[in-house]
């Protein structure tokens, strides 16, 4: 817990030092900075930080014994992940592998958007780190790396880029299914954000938590490797607990959309 309070007071130091809100030179070297030390907690970390980062660790390494076919028969998990898990075989087959380059695709992918989108990377590193986005990632490593490459195709669909965009959400969705929902996005890109968006967002919101049950139990019955979540303890307690982490960010958004409309 030491080094966590460590890194929040570091965040907050360096951005009083750096002023990198104001200064695009100390910006970046702010970014490398936290996000360097973000990177090197989550690379040394043990295999026991994270529920799901042990069974990852086990999935490398069957993946260096059973070979490709094997793997894509036996293993759960998607294709991408799969081949990643493959390849690091080639380099070490100790599991700290797969948790040292998985922290080196996720987190400087996370600084990078920050740095690219943020006019405050002060309060975004904060709130990165706050709302327990940063401990998830070391937990859901699949869906971060999805998300990591999510973030870089959001920048390709800022600039009309829609092919690479398209093609970025593909190869997301080869390290966790549910990133290809995310094509979503393409409609709503020239759409301009206003007060009437805000209330669109917060009933798409909400009417997504009512169906959320109806429409996961239509989903298991089509992506069939997750029906064992269904109806189990784990999609009871991980439905509110999106909730509540919901309600948590709805509440920051809301705040934001009225501190500067």
């Amino acid at each position: 817990m030491l080094i966590y309070i460590i890194i929040m007071i570091l965040v907050f130091v360096l951005g009083w030092t750096l002023k990198p809100n104001i200064n695009p030179k100390n910006k970046k070297m702010y970014i490398i900075i936290i996000f360097g030390v973000l990177t090197v907690v989550a690379a040394i970390r043990k295999y026991t930080v994270g529920i799901d980062t042990e069974q990852f660790c086990i999935g490398f390494m069957k993946a260096g014994v059973y070979g490709l076919k094997r793997s894509f028969q036996e293993l759960r998990y998607e294709y991408g992940f799969i081949i990643f898990c493959r390849l690091l075989n080639f380099v070490n087959t100790n599991y700290q592998t797969l948790i040292i380059a998985s922290s080196l695709f996720i987190f400087p992918l996370m600084g990078r958007f920050i740095y690219k989108n943020s006019r405050d990377v002060i309060m975004s590193t904060f709130l990165f780190i706050s709302l327990n986005y940063y401990f998830s990632y070391m937990n859901i490593m699949r869906q971060a790396m999805a998300i990591a490459i999510i973030l870089i195709g959001i920048d390709y669909l800022k600039e009309d880029k829609v092919i690479k965009f398209v093609i970025s959400i593909l190869i997301a969705s080869l390290f966790h299914s549910s990133a290809i929902g995310m094509l979503i996005v393409i409609i709503f890109r020239h759409k301009e954000y206003n007060i009437r968006t805000y209330f669109y967002v917060l009933a798409i919101t909400g009417i997504s938590f009512v169906l959320a049950g109806s429409v996961f139990g239509f989903l298991t019955k089509i992506i069939t490797k997750y029906a064992s979540y269904e109806n189990g303890k784990f999609y009871e307690s991980n439905y509110f607990g999106a909730l509540i982490s919901s309600v948590v960010a709805f509440t920051i958004y809301t705040f934001c959309t009225f501190a500067n409309p």
